[in-house]
């Protein structure tokens, strides 16, 4: 059904937040939200509803085309309300089990200082890159930035007591969506993630930039921020008797622990299943982030009692994935969203009652672990006159679709696991025979590869020139699931061997409803195989292509990528590594900047 108001323009009120050095202007800055007001005069029906609640990280808009956020690295404690009332000891933003929400434009900058204030890493005679270590050393990843890979320096090592300013232009045609950050210092960033070091950010445009909210219908739904988390108090589940207010510190990483992470527990914002508070027939418009480290998850809304005492799920209106706006809305029961993906989504409830928004394991890898309920949603109150809204949407015009005859190469990477050859395990313990994900290990890591090869940062494993499209094959030869990620180029996914995408029907090329889908994150099944089309039209330099499952990224599943300019360089410097002769004449095919 299509849902139809009168035109609607939200006017927010901007305000600057300084945020200086003390701990305290610190936290009152982060405090500040920003009030949402109908303009004057305004007849749309949705402000005769009280606002949705439901806890929200603090939010810092930019102001003059400029935000800058302080981010202090630090130990903290945080209380998370399980039915046990923990304290959780981790490593933190600015103290915080997620990092403040970051509102920015299209055409303006983004500062963040990160101050590492983090005790000196614990001794350990690392001999492999691939062995997880050094987790008090930080950097910081923009997760959907497309934009000068300089900026989003994801090699840099910010020791504990250095400090390091990380300054980003959102260029004009950047897509306008939902983006996220996290550290990614290799052999770390599992164990940031799982410490809840997560954070939402949303770039504002116009309808070019795809903007969702360049449609009225949708401008006039409340925005609310579902930033998931994944964190692992050691001995949580596995302690019998777990005293109310007991602290718990995050596991120990240099194990093989991780892969089936026994004792965690997921968050949204912070929060161990908060609730949302809303009226019937209100429309809300969650921004989704899967922004844990290895969950592969299908989400889904269910009414606890539903029609004749049986369940039933609420649609699910996805409006956009990965902070790109789709063509259309697709009305959708549930949505498998891997590590790393996003999805704007409209909701609304009907009728008043109990709801649940839960979540379970897609990957067989995790499949014996239950997720359950993430967050619930008590519907009160009188009746709002909204509906969700069904529609062609503003897809964003630096991404149309990618002709085959556009194609100037073909490439393929084929992911892989391998019981023995991984990097060394650095902690003391007995022999396991792990039948739940299939590894006898003892020593050693299991071999996770890409093209056969752990990584190695020294190492470039794809030479690209600006100007190429490339179609990408991506195989997977192994029993687990892959999450193919990309640095700073989208892509468009054609095909995938189940005929599945995000966990909805993906009918291959020729077939009715057959539409390619951008995307920076896609799920390869395992044994199976994903297609996917990329073009290259700017930012040259050197980024990261891996699995977001971010133990298996940081045991080895990861490659280095250095696009070149036609000539070679990476102007304005010249690369670590220069490209092969080969590459160095291809003529660019860029012309009009579209990826």
């Amino acid at each position: 059904m299509i849902a139809v108001f009168l035109p609607l323009h939200l006017v927010r009120e901007t305000f600057a937040m300084k945020l200086e050095g003390s701990s305290d202007s610190l936290e009152r800055s982060l405090k500040a939200y920003q009030a949402v007001k109908a303009p004057k005069g305004s007849k749309a029906t949705n402000f005769n509803c009280p606002r949705a609640q439901f806890h929200q990280p603090p939010e810092l808009r930019s102001v003059q085309g400029k935000l800058t956020y302080p981010v202090q690295v630090v130990y903290a404690l945080n209380k998370v309300d399980t039915p046990k009332h923990i304290n959780f000891y981790s490593r933190t933003f600015n103290g915080h089990l997620t990092g403040a929400t970051l509102r920015v434009k299209v055409g303006e900058r983004l500062i963040i200082p990160i101050s590492n204030k983090l005790p000196n890493n614990e001794f350990r005679n690392v001999t492999d890159q691939n062995t997880p270590h050094n987790f008090n050393t930080i950097n910081m990843h923009l997760h959907g930035f497309e934009g000068d890979p300089k900026e989003d320096d994801v090699f840099a090592k910010i020791e504990p007591g250095d400090n390091l300013p990380y300054e980003y232009t959102i260029g004009k045609s950047h897509p306008a969506g939902t983006m996220w950050y996290h550290p990614h210092k290799h052999g770390a960033t599992a164990m940031h993630l799982f410490s809840g070091m997560t954070g939402t950010i949303i770039i504002e445009g116009d309808e070019k930039n795809g903007d969702l909210n360049s449609v009225p219908e949708i401008a006039a739904a409340q925005e609310i921020v579902f930033n998931i988390c994944e964190i692992t108090p050691e001995g949580y589940n596995k302690g019998a008797d777990v005293s109310p207010g007991q602290m718990f510190e995050v596991f120990d990483y240099n194990s093989l622990y991780s892969l089936n992470a026994d004792d965690s527990i997921i968050i949204v914002n912070g929060v161990y299943q908060p609730e949302m508070a809303i009226n019937p027939g209100q429309v809300v418009r969650l921004r989704i982030v899967n922004g844990s480290a290895r969950l592969v998850m299908k989400l889904f809304i269910v009414n606890r009692k539903g029609k004749d005492g049986e369940s039933e799920t609420i649609p699910l209106h996805v409006c956009a994935l990965d902070g790109i706006t789709l063509p259309e809305v697709r009305v959708m029961d549930s949505i498998d969203l891997s590590s790393g993906n996003r999805a704007d989504v409209l909701v609304t409830f009907p009728d008043a009652g109990e709801f649940d928004i839960r979540a379970e394991n897609v990957d067989p890898e995790f499949a014996d672990e239950d997720i359950g309920v993430i967050a619930t949603v008590n519907v009160k109150g009188h009746q709002c006159d909204m509906e969700a809204y069904v529609g062609k949407l503003p897809a964003p015009e630096e991404l149309p679709t990618i002709h085959p005859d556009a194609v100037s190469e073909k490439r393929t990477i084929v992911y892989d696991v391998g019981f023995s050859g991984g990097p060394p395990v650095l902690t003391e313990f007995q022999c396991t025979n792990d039948f739940s994900i299939g590894i006898f290990f003892c020593e050693q890591w299991p071999s996770y590869t890409m093209n056969g090869k752990l990584y190695d940062v020294n190492r470039v494993d794809q030479h690209i020139t600006v100007g190429d499209t490339i179609e990408w094959t991506l195989n997977n030869t192994s029993r687990f699931g892959h999450p193919h990620h990309i640095h700073i180029h989208p892509f468009e996914v054609y095909e995938t061997s189940d005929n599945k995408l995000f966990g909805q029907d993906f009918p291959p090329p020729g077939e009715i409803g057959h539409q390619p889908v951008w995307a920076d994150t896609v799920f390869v099944p395992p044994f199976g195989w994903v297609k996917l089309r990329q073009r290259y039209p700017d930012f040259p330099g050197k980024f990261l292509i891996h699995c977001h499952i971010l133990p298996h990224e940081d045991v080895g599943m990861m490659q280095n990528v250095l696009l070149s300019l036609p000539d070679g360089g990476t102007s304005p410097e010249t690369p670590d590594v220069e490209a092969p002769e080969s590459k160095k004449q291809k003529t660019s095919k860029k012309g009009k900047s579209q990826r």
